[in-house]
């Protein structure tokens, strides 16, 4: 049964971790990162979610989507990240300022796995338009 909406943002459980591995890259200027989305409170792999790397200029420099078991993985350039953003319907993280790669010999790859904080919608509390009810309809169909 899903919590409460009130249960669930006193019990914030949102996060991420972020941990090099050993693997190599053969590329000396760039990184694989990869890891798992699922909402924190149920914890379900979350299909579709969007992660996105944000440049210094905070446009979307490199972005990716999550497959069916909640799992991404980019390869994208070495450097600084102002935000890495996580979202999908119904939920969303944010990580500030994030040097990636620049450890070194530390390793080609970095895991970073991203736990959301499910938002309910109240659809109910506000009109839909005709469009917003075929986005709906839409959507369904595509699960």
């Amino acid at each position: 049964m899903e919590e409460e909406q009130s249960d669930v943002w006193f019990n914030n459980c949102a996060g991420y971790t972020l941990n090099y591995t050993n693997k190599v890259s053969e590329e000396r200027d760039s990184i694989t990162i990869y890891g798992i989305v699922k909402f924190c409170s149920s914890n379900k792999a979350i299909q579709g979610a969007e992660i996105s790397f944000y440049g210094n200029s905070d446009s979307v420099m490199f972005r990716t989507k999550t497959d069916a078991k909640g799992y991404y993985e980019i390869k994208i350039k070495i450097g600084h990240y102002r935000r890495i953003q996580a979202d999908c319907w119904g939920g969303g993280l944010t990580i500030p300022d994030v040097d990636l790669g620049d450890v070194g010999d530390a390793g080609g790859a970095m895991n970073i796995d991203i736990k959301l904080l499910r938002r309910y919608l109240l659809i109910n509390s506000f009109p839909l338009t005709r469009k917003d009810i075929r986005q709906i309809k839409k959507n369904r169909k595509e699960k």
